[in-house]
């Protein structure tokens, strides 16, 4: 298991996921946009759950709002939105499930 580096960019129609691997600094992004229509769930979801993840706001924001994009009904606006919320309501890390209807498996709250 590596540890990767996580940040999250989110705009109207845009969101953006980078992740950087510690050990060698490799970095991927992935992309959900316009422009990149097919975003890559499952490739996501293999990156967390095979990674520890670190990054600033994780607990408050990146780790929420990339659980939250796995759903299949989760849209760019739906994702804006939840940032919108998250973010402008000054929500604390530990409401921030409950606010977006996830949960987050326990070992990566760690």
């Amino acid at each position: 298991m590596s540890t990767i580096f996580t940040d999250i960019e989110c705009f109207h129609d845009y969101f953006y996921i980078g992740f950087k691997r510690e050990e060698d600094g490799k970095r991927v992004g992935v992309e959900f946009s316009r422009r990149q229509p097919n975003y890559d769930r499952a490739y996501v979801r293999s990156v967390l759950l095979r990674n520890t993840t670190v990054g600033f706001n994780s607990l408050s924001y990146d780790l929420p709002m990339l659980w939250y994009s796995l759903d299949e009904s989760v849209t760019n606006e739906k994702l804006k939105a939840a940032s919108d919320r998250i973010i402008k309501g000054r929500v604390p890390w530990w409401e921030v499930e409950d606010l977006l209807g996830i949960r987050i498996p326990f070992d990566l709250k760690q």
